[in-house]
């Protein structure tokens, strides 16, 4: 049985109805040199109605909830909207099921708007920025699935424009992995500086997987070798075309 279903029948069980279901980082996906099964599992649910779900979450799991939770569930909502990224966190949360087990899992807890919003626009690149890499969708409306088609598109497209004329696949996924941690000082201070190249090299089937669509429809083939690309941009008033030829190393 997969992770996946695993945790879609425990949380199916443990929570209100949500939009949207992600799992995604280290707990979830291979990072090189890391255990996956020894991490917390980090997830994220859309919500079309914040204080709605909260005021029910509140009631089925108030051990979850910090001392905000007395204040009740409009204003963990407006914590939410208001501060941060519009996502909410509750963390180091036992999730039990039948297929699952027992893991640790940190879950947040954002509008279905607001998700849309940062996928499409990348108002603050944090959920989308998460969602440029693999990422395991457990539940998603029409919607999300649209503003998630719109966010791969972007970051592909940027980083296209990022890379230099000779690039191979694995240049590719580095520079789109690494758009959300632009800026981060914990790249600097802290955080381990391979990983970027970890989260590429332990994913790259699923990377590959995640933008083939997007690859395909600017008419780019990458070899699967990671072998030099070059790589020319016609600009035009209404378009920007891709055209890519591959050199395949003997």
């Amino acid at each position: 049985m997969s992770l996946a279903a695993a945790l879609t029948q425990a949380l199916d069980a443990s929570f209100p109805p949500v939009a949207f279901t992600m799992a995604y980082g280290s707990g979830v996906f291979q990072q090189k040199n890391h255990d996956a099964s020894s991490s917390m599992v980090d997830l994220v649910f859309a919500v079309d109605d914040p204080v709605a779900w909260h005021e029910q979450n509140i009631e089925r799991n108030p051990q979850h909830y910090s001392m905000l939770k007395y204040l009740g569930a409009a204003n963990v909502a407006a914590f939410q909207e208001k501060f941060g990224a519009g996502v909410y966190y509750n963390t180091l949360v036992p999730l039990t099921g039948k297929l699952l087990g027992t893991r640790l899992i940190k879950y947040g807890i954002v509008s279905t708007q607001s998700l849309c919003e940062d996928l499409t626009t990348w108002k603050t690149l944090y959920l989308s920025g998460r969602m440029h890499k693999p990422v395991s969708i457990l539940a998603a409306s029409g919607d999300i699935q649209v503003a998630s088609s719109m966010n791969l598109s972007h970051a592909l497209n940027y980083a296209l424009l990022c890379l230099p004329e000779k690039f191979s696949e694995h240049d590719l996924y580095m520079k789109i992995a690494g758009i959300s941690y632009l800026g981060d000082f914990r790249m600097t201070f802290g955080e381990n500086p391979k990983k970027v190249r970890n989260i590429v090299d332990g994913n790259l089937k699923s990377f590959r997987e995640l933008y083939q669509h997007n690859i395909h429809v600017r008419k780019i083939f990458l070899s699967r070798h990671l072998t030099i690309a070059n790589c020319s941009l016609d600009a035009a008033p209404s378009e920007l075309s891709f055209h890519v030829s591959i050199k395949l190393r003997q």
